[in-house]
Order: structure tokens, then C-alpha cells, then sequence
């Protein structure tokens, strides 16, 4: 069964203890986590097959979150004085689940780039554009 994704939320900030929810945002793009594939093919491989086997680590990826923002608002502010501290930044996202609503996080990651106002037509609106890094894991807490 699918479930609308209308209703997610996201949290950052510098303190993991005290997030601060994001006002407006129109989307969140969850980071895809990846894993290397190490290639042990030798000449005796079956059949002349490729095999493999996963790496060790994986990458915890990138996630992208997109709001309705103006330059020099509350919400632009925290996330300049966040890109200028070294600090790791943390945040956290929630989404509909099987039952009830799931909630990722707290995470760590590093600022990797930042849009304050998105393209500046002559008609449209100003939207703000982060993306994080992750360092670490994002746990998921189980809303059960």
C-alpha cells in the first residue's frame, strides 16, 4: 500500500539535543545509502562469470531538502552561521510509515552546499536549497 508523502518534517541545527523544525518546506530527498561491490573475479571463476563481494563500509549518502525562503530570513541566517562553524551539523527528518510516522535521526553531516534563493526569474518565488553529507549513520526510531 502507498502512503501520501504530504506531512514530512525536518529538524537541524548545531545541538542534536535542539533541533529547530524547518517553516515551508516543499520537499526532502532522503539519502540513498550505497556500498561498493569489490570485484573478485579470477580465472576461475564459474563460467568466466564476474564475482563479487561488499565492501566492507558503505556510504550513508546525501540528503537534499527544499524550502519556500527568503534571503536574510530566520531560516537562511541559521543555515550561513552553519556553513561558517566547522561543527559537525545535525538534523533529522520524519515521514509517513507503516503505522504511524518514522523519524530518522538524529544524524550528523557536513554542509555540502547551499542555495538561498534558487533561480531569480522575473516571475516564480525565492526557495532555499541544502544539501548534507552524512558522517555516520541515521538511525531510524521505529514509530511502533
Amino acid at each position: 500500500m502507498a502512503k501520501t508523502t504530504f506531512g514530512t518534517k525536518f529538524w537541524s541545527g548545531n545541538d542534536p539535543q535542539n533541533l529547530t523544525l524547518f517553516p515551508n518546506m516543499v520537499s526532502i530527498s532522503p539519502p540513498t545509502i550505497t556500498r561498493n561491490a569489490l570485484d573478485v573475479t579470477t580465472h576461475a571463476s564459474p563460467q568466466g562469470a564476474q564475482e563479487f563481494i561488499p565492501d566492507g563500509v558503505y556510504d550513508p549518502g546525501e540528503l537534499t531538502v527544499t524550502w519556500n525562503g527568503v534571503v536574510s530570513d530566520a531560516m537562511d541566517d541559521m543555515i550561513r552561521a552553519a556553513w561558517l562553524n566547522p561543527s559537525p551539523y545535525s538534523f533529522k527528518w520524519s515521514s509517513k510509515a507503516a503505522a504511524g510516522e518514522a523519524t530518522f535521526g538524529p544524524a550528523v553531516g557536513v554542509i555540502t552546499s547551499y542555495d538561498p534563493t534558487g533561480a531569480l526569474g522575473t516571475s516564480g518565488k525565492q526557495v532555499g536549497t541544502l544539501t548534507v553529507k552524512l558522517s555516520g549513520p541515521a538511525a531510524l526510531v521505529d514509530p511502533a
